[in-house]
């Protein structure tokens, strides 16, 4: 019991424990798409259809981290909608953007990017990726899967503000 109560002490001296951390500047990268957004997009393939989305982005824990919702809605020609929800931030010992989530069938997600390149942010899978394009108080999204060495489009979308 003495062992269990010196080792819960030690844990809330670290958690109390002030720490010089900064949040990174590279998180001002993506600031401009904090709200929230409706979205329009479509599946590809056989079976394509047109879906509807609602995506928001908040900056939390004093703003070293971005909270993301994605909630597709189900309808006659969307069946099986997705929802996700991602916390990100930046790595800055690695020099590269984290991302992890959970999904409405609890799938577990990561993601990394290297943030923006000629105007286009890829969060990248490994073998999946989503490509963002932004515009004025909108942006564009894509999912796309590696097969056989191609990108393969599965769904595009719009969201805006």
């Amino acid at each position: 019991m003495k062992r269990l109560l010196v080792i819960g002490l030690s844990c809330l001296g670290f958690v109390a424990a002030p720490t010089s951390a900064q949040t990174p500047p590279q998180l001002d990268d993506y600031r401009w798409a904090v709200g929230s957004y409706r979205c329009t997009g479509e599946t590809t393939g056989e079976g394509a259809h047109p879906f509807t989305a609602t995506f928001s982005l908040t900056r939390e824990l004093d703003g070293g981290v971005y909270v993301e919702r994605y909630v597709e809605e189900k309808s006659a020609q969307h069946q099986q909608p997705f929802s996700i929800i991602h916390l990100w931030t930046y790595d800055s010992k690695n020099q590269r953007y984290v991302r992890n989530g959970v999904d409405g069938n609890g799938g577990r997600h990561e993601h990394v990017s290297t943030g923006w390149s000629n105007g286009v942010w890829i969060w990248d899978a490994g073998g999946f990726r989503i490509p963002i394009t932004r515009g004025d108080k909108q942006f564009s999204f894509k999912a796309e899967l590696l097969k056989e060495g191609n990108w393969v489009l599965l769904a595009s979308g719009v969201c805006k503000k």
